[in-house]
């Protein structure tokens, strides 16, 4: 892979950064895949005045803010709010997981719960969802993260550098960073620690390309990764799937110790998902790693079974799920972005991550660990030394006293 020229594009701002909290969608505490696979990220928004309570999803593949009325199962009621602008009559259809809704232009005052204050934003360009010809239904607003320079654009009007990044607690909970970098808020990580690569956006997917993904002594042909928000974990393709069926889980299936469920892909309506889960008594560290190499940012991306398992209900969830594509790209989760606090530079089209333990650093630390040892040593040497000379010099004292006492003739 060639070198790439990496060009920062700063735009002034009115806002500093924007820290959105949200809360995971948890439907049931049920082992179930769907739960482990989807990643929904619930946001609360104030709108309107009087204030009406709303919460949305972030989606990549759509460029707007679009709210469902109650029409169509949703929280916000235009005719109750005095701030709502009716912009025109040319309603369009507008389709959401295979359901067409009716989308109408507008303007609306909309407050975003910024951490311990409040922002307003008057006259936000939205689409109002509603329907009168269909049975669809919507709960969630949907906040689109997908970059247009278009007036209606929601990033746009947030009027941000395009910077995105997550912070994921164990509760649950956890905050989107919009207009900063990572260390920017967080003081623990350095800017001396980032490392850059380009990103490709297709089709409103964000594309990682790596020079290699391998795992155990096999090298996948497929080098490309989408980035994602919406899942916890990571999709793998069919080749990955025979490996590790392979290598790991095929033994385990036959002992009755690991099962399988299947469900459909909420993404891609055409393709399957599985996802595993085994009983607790297995020996997971004989699980064999996978690696993302990035030959341009000098990197290695490893996942091992400290990542890759997680206890749920008293059974190890594996954090990898199997698409039954057979050119299916991977797709990198929560898992990815957790681990490696990773970002998004959306206008300049970069990904970007902190080194926390990279081998430099490890030599470093070692390195500084022998000198510090060695100094230990010298210092004790010493110690005990001067100690012996001191312990001997007393000891002679007594004897010479002795001696002295006596007179010798000849």
């Amino acid at each position: 892979m060639k070198k790439k020229l990496i060009i920062f594009i700063i735009i002034k701002t009115v806002l500093t950064y924007i820290s959105l909290p949200f809360s995971k969608k948890i439907n049931s505490t049920k082992l179930s895949a769907d739960y482990f696979i989807y990643n929904e990220l619930l946001i609360h928004l104030n709108i309107g005045n009087p204030i009406q309570r709303i919460k949305g999803i972030i989606d990549f593949h759509y460029p707007n803010l679009y709210i469902p009325n109650i029409i169509i199962n949703g929280s916000y009621n235009e005719n109750e709010s005095n701030t709502y602008i009716y912009i025109n009559k040319s309603e369009q259809d507008f389709i959401y997981n295979g359901y067409i809704f009716i989308s109408i232009k507008s303007k609306e005052r909309l407050i975003l719960n910024n951490k311990n204050n409040e922002i307003t934003l008057n006259n936000i360009s939205f689409n109002l969802l509603t329907s009168n010809r269909t049975d669809s239904k919507l709960e969630n607003v949907i906040l689109g993260f997908k970059l247009e320079e278009k007036e209606e654009n929601f990033l746009y009007q947030l009027k941000e550098k395009y910077i995105i990044s997550y912070k994921f607690n164990e509760n649950n909970k956890g905050d989107i960073i919009l207009g900063a970098f990572p260390h920017e808020i967080n003081k623990s990580l350095d800017s001396k620690n980032i490392r850059l690569n380009k990103a490709q956006s297709l089709y409103s997917d964000w594309i990682i390309e790596f020079d290699y993904i391998k795992y155990g002594n096999k090298t996948d042909e497929e080098n490309n990764a989408i980035f994602l928000n919406d899942i916890k974990g990571i999709i793998s393709n069919i080749i990955y799937h025979k490996f590790v069926n392979d290598s790991f889980f095929d033994e385990l299936f036959k002992k009755k110790k690991c099962y399988s469920e299947i469900v459909v892909n909420k993404k891609s309506l055409y393709n399957l998902l599985t996802i595993y889960y085994c009983d607790l008594d297995i020996n997971i560290t004989k699980f064999q790693s996978i690696e993302f190499y990035s030959k341009e940012m000098n990197y290695s991306f490893i996942f091992d079974y400290n990542d890759l398992f997680q206890v749920f209900n008293n059974k190890y969830v594996f954090l990898i799920f199997f698409n039954n594509a057979f050119s299916e790209k991977w797709k990198l989760g929560e898992v990815f972005i957790k681990k490696y606090n990773v970002f998004l530079n959306i206008d300049a089209k970069l990904f970007g991550f902190y080194i926390l333990n990279s081998q430099k650093d490890e030599k470093y630390y070692l390195f500084f660990l022998i000198i510090i040892l060695v100094i230990i040593i010298v210092i004790l040497s010493i110690l005990l030394y001067k100690s012996y000379k001191k312990y001997n010099k007393r000891k002679k004292r007594p004897n010479e006293l002795d001696d002295d006492s006596y007179e010798y003739m000849e």
